[in-house]
């Protein structure tokens, strides 16, 4: 048909009766004559561009390109399509949420679609809680499991150094008992009295020896199995002291050294009485062991709120700066003797250490290689001296 010959309305008709049917027409391309063809040929051109601006959006995006741009224009047809668009995206970044673990979103988009859609999201949000906590009691299993295991492994070692010193430290002062004294028993008179005194001296130095081993191999025992029972009460520190001093005082005479206290009268602290004196027992007999002769052994004390600070300083021979880490592990100073050959039992300063923390305080040591050892424990201080310095 010759376009030139049909008037605007006609075409304007054919063009309304395509877009009607689905078709995108050309444009009417001839002039109108009136005011109202004009109208009617624009109204119509600006339908064709509106119908080819939404297929060219609608094809892309009904193959899931969600990326094409959506019509700049005031265009009626392609609205809804530009909403869909835009709901789409959101899903998608909902989705892309959702898939990086964030379980939060909730869609409202096509009903049905929208409620499985997010019991979907519901059932992955439980999901993954419950793995993630099913993770966590398996992780701290197996953090169990690894302290168990270590505690295990130290307990194997710790009882076969328990064993060792049974076996080796509490054998060697009994076998020199028996052997003196069967000498002794046996061949008395073909020694003078300078022979005998010797073997006496050696069955009780072994004898003192194996009681100390036996009381503090008793005292580990007893902290291992059941537990000390704790029980402090306000001990007067200037009377534990000396009763201790008394205890040791024949071992620091045979080495003629001397035991002095420091600690007045009226120093107080809150702990227990036998484990404190059993620390002060090991502390001042361990200075004794690595002194030599003619040294000196000092006990003092300060208040170094809310604690009493008992510091044993001796005279000897110090101890290596690599080893004294490891002084207050069980058996780490068994191997060392005093400067009298004075055997040690290796758990004098592991016991020292525990009962030091069972009554709340710690111990702590200063030495330097041949110019002396001071060993320090904390106890707290006098209940009625805590309160009035509350």
């Amino acid at each position: 048909m010759d376009e030139r010959k049909v008037t605007p309305i006609q075409l304007a008709i054919g063009r309304l009766s395509d877009l009607m049917q689905a078709k995108i027409p050309e444009k009417i391309n001839i002039a109108a004559n009136t005011e109202e063809e004009k109208k009617l040929v624009k109204l119509i051109n600006d339908l064709v561009d509106f119908s080819y601006e939404t297929y060219n959006f609608i094809l892309p995006l009904s193959k899931g390109d969600l990326s094409i741009k959506t019509p700049s224009t005031k265009n009626f047809f392609a609205s809804p399509f530009k909403e869909l668009h835009s709901r789409l995206q959101h899903l998608t970044w909902q989705a892309e949420q959702i898939a990086s673990g964030n379980y939060n979103q909730r869609i409202d988009f096509m009903g049905d679609f929208s409620k499985a859609f997010n019991n979907m999201v519901e059932a992955l949000d439980k999901n993954t809680r419950m793995l993630k906590e099913e993770i966590a009691e398996r992780k701290k299993a197996e953090e169990s499991l690894k302290e168990y295991s270590e505690k295990l492994e130290e307990a194997n070692l710790t009882k076969d150094k328990f064993f060792s010193i049974i076996s080796h430290d509490l054998r060697s002062p009994f076998t020199a008992i028996i052997g003196f004294a069967n000498l002794l028993s046996q061949e008395y008179d073909s020694y003078d009295d300078y022979d005998r005194k010797e073997m006496i001296s050696n069955i009780e130095t072994s004898a003192n020896s194996a009681f100390r081993l036996l009381e503090n191999l008793l005292e580990w025992s007893r902290s291992q199995i059941n537990g000390i029972e704790y029980k402090p009460e306000n001990i007067e520190m200037s009377v534990v002291v000396v009763e201790i001093i008394n205890i040791l005082a024949q071992q620091a005479a045979g080495k003629n050294i001397k035991l002095l206290t420091e600690v007045k009268y009226n120093t107080k602290a809150y702990a227990d009485p036998n484990m404190t004196k059993t620390i002060l027992r090991n502390l001042i007999s361990n200075a004794i062991k690595f002194t030599k002769i003619g040294g000196t052994v000092i006990i003092s004390s300060k208040e170094i709120k809310p604690f009493l600070e008992i510091s044993v300083k001796d005279s000897g021979i110090g101890i290596a700066k690599e080893d004294i880490e490891k002084i207050f592990k069980l058996g780490s100073t068994s191997g060392k003797r005093g400067t009298a050959g004075e055997k040690g039992t290796g758990l004098g300063l592991m016991l020292c250490k525990e009962f030091t923390e069972k009554n709340g305080g710690t111990i702590s040591v200063e030495s330097e290689h041949d110019k002396g050892t001071t060993m320090k424990f904390t106890l707290p201080l006098h209940k009625s001296r805590m309160q009035t310095n509350l």
